[in-house]
């Protein structure tokens, strides 16, 4: 018997962990982005990401999506 990872989210009450992107956002906000922003996805990549992190909530309501940003340093 075959177990896909939807049956064993719900059966054992498992958590999803997904990994996010700043492209679900179209970088026009002038303050740091939170969990309250709304997402504003300007390419296809973009709303795919968002699609993928509303489903997986719809599919699994114990979800966490974490984002990560890049880090930019300067060499001075």
């Amino acid at each position: 018997m075959y177990l896909t990872v939807k049956i064993l989210q719900k059966y054992y009450r498992v958590k999803n962990i997904k990994k996010s992107t700043d492209y679900i956002f179209d970088g026009s906000s002038n303050i740091p982005i939170d969990e309250d922003t709304k997402p504003n996805p300007i390419n296809y990549y973009g709303k795919s990401k968002l699609f993928g992190e509303i489903s997986c909530l719809i599919e699994n309501p114990l979800s966490i999506i974490s984002g990560t940003l890049p880090l930019y340093f300067s060499s001075r």
